[in-house]
């Protein structure tokens, strides 16, 4: 009995320990994702968004997910990945278990969820898994993406109160929606996104 709860004692100390060293959990396997500066779901990471003008990256991960993991081990363990998000991102993780409203309101249609998000946490790009060779040119489409919607936002002219509710798109707007759907578009496999697709069940 006592050896019992000494081994008990033991694991306990042990993911405590590793708690208080980490707020996040990575793959069990060899990997670099922690030298990803990621920060916890919070107003602090939107308000360094604002303040620096980036984008928020958003992953969402849970521990049992295998796909989590393999992208723990390639994509996030890829230097040229890493130094780019550091670089151009304020980067947020969230445990889909410990925060399942999150999840809810942005999982992708499974795990792990990848986007980029505005200040606002408005959606600017959303996948799934993403292998490590697409990441960095999938984030560049991002940051545009996200500094062009910045910019247009900063251009358009208030609407009044009389008008409200009943504007309508621009040219511009249609165009850019529907060449975004155009080269998101999986011609091979269907769907939209090239990375491994998931059910979006109903809630």
């Amino acid at each position: 009995m006592r050896k019992f709860a000494a081994a008990i004692l033991t694991i306990f100390f042990f993911f405590s320990q590793t708690s208080l060293a980490s707020d996040f959990r990575f793959s069990p396997r060899p990997n670099k994702a922690a030298l990803i500066h990621w920060q916890q779901w919070g107003a602090g990471p939107f308000s360094d968004a604002k303040r620096l003008q980036r984008p928020v990256l958003l992953a969402l991960s849970a521990v049992w997910c295998h796909w989590c993991h393999v992208m723990d081990e390639t994509t996030y363990s890829d230097m040229d990945v890493i130094a780019y998000i550091n670089e151009n991102f304020i980067p947020v993780r969230v445990d889909a278990d410990m925060r399942p409203d999150i999840d809810g309101l942005y999982n992708q249609g499974g795990w792990p969820s990848t986007l980029v998000l505005t200040p606002e946490g408005d959606i600017v790009i959303g996948s799934t898994y993403i292998l490590p060779e697409d990441m960095v040119s999938w984030l560049k489409k991002a940051v545009a993406a996200y500094r062009s919607d910045s910019r247009g936002n900063g251009e358009k002219k208030e609407k009044s109160p009389e008008h409200a509710g009943q504007a309508k798109p621009e040219k511009a707007d249609l165009k850019r929606t529907v060449d975004t759907l155009r080269s998101a578009f999986d011609r091979q496999h269907g769907g939209f996104g090239m990375a491994q697709k998931f059910p979006n069940p109903r809630r």
